[in-house]
């Protein structure tokens, strides 16, 4: 059951449309080069979002732990642990894109004053271009219930 919760995210089909919001120098770049840079999370202007899902894995391995029935699950958990040190530095790159076409908080964390702009692609255009990099499109989940889905 919750391997097909991480499916469904994993193969959830984007809307029609989704937007990258940019800067002026930003968009310059995205139309010179035809591509839109992932960035690591280690120079991401908030971590918050990626130190959040590392933790939320922690701690469930953690309460599996707790519960583990036999030296071996506790063991392998134990090893899961230990495999979490360093995590934060691994080469994880993101590139932000949302549903909403006017999104205030979006002008505000990617749209570089007043000079931002909001670049519409096709949701149905994405999934290629994502698959042919070995990437993920995936939402981002703002619940609690959501998030302890995947990670459970």
């Amino acid at each position: 059951m919750r391997h097909s919760i991480l499916t469904e995210i994993l193969s959830r089909e984007p809307p029609d449309v989704l937007y990258h919001y940019t800067t002026q120098a930003g968009l310059l770049g995205i139309i010179k080069c035809k591509e839109i840079w992932a960035t690591h999370t280690q120079y991401l202007n908030d971590r918050r979002e990626y130190l959040h899902a590392v933790d939320l894995v922690r701690q469930e391995i953690e309460r599996k732990v707790v519960s583990a029935i036999d030296d071996a699950s506790k063991f392998a958990l134990e090893e899961m642990t230990e495999g979490l040190a360093g995590i934060e530095s691994m080469n994880v790159c993101v590139c932000s894109f949302s549903e909403v076409k006017d999104s205030l908080p979006q002008w505000r964390a990617y749209g570089g004053g007043t000079s931002g702009f909001a670049i519409g692609l096709s949701g149905k255009f994405l999934p290629d271009v994502v698959n042919a990099q070995h990437f993920y499109l995936v939402p981002r989940l703002y619940t609690p219930k959501k998030e302890g889905d995947v990670v459970d």
